[in-house]
C-alpha cells in the first residue's frame, strides 16, 4: 500500500466510525436513548411478546405439542390487537 493509499484509507475509516457514532442511540454518559416514536403501550407487548416467544421456544426444544398451539394463540391474538 502506497503512503497515499493508506491516507485515503485512514480517512475513509475515520468518516465511517464517525458516521456509525452519530448515527447511534446512545446519549451521553453512555446511556441509551428511547426512539421518539417508542411509548407504554409498545412497551408493554414487546414484553408480552418476549415472554411468550421463550414459552414456545422451551416447548418447541422439549417436542410438546402445546407450542403449536401457543403459536396460532399468539399470532391470531396478535393480529387482532393491532386491527388487521
Amino acid at each position: 500500500m502506497t503512503k497515499e493509499e493508506r491516507s485515503s484509507h485512514s480517512i475513509c475509516t475515520d468518516v465511517i466510525k464517525e458516521s456509525y457514532t452519530n448515527s447511534s442511540l446512545k446519549g451521553p454518559g453512555g446511556k441509551r436513548n428511547v426512539p421518539y416514536w417508542w411509548n407504554q403501550e409498545i412497551s408493554e407487548k414487546r414484553k408480552q411478546y418476549m415472554i411468550t416467544r421463550r414459552r414456545y421456544t422451551k416447548l418447541r426444544r422439549r417436542g410438546d405439542d402445546e407450542a403449536e398451539s401457543l403459536r396460532t394463540k399468539s399470532t391470531s391474538g396478535a393480529r387482532k390487537s393491532y386491527g388487521n
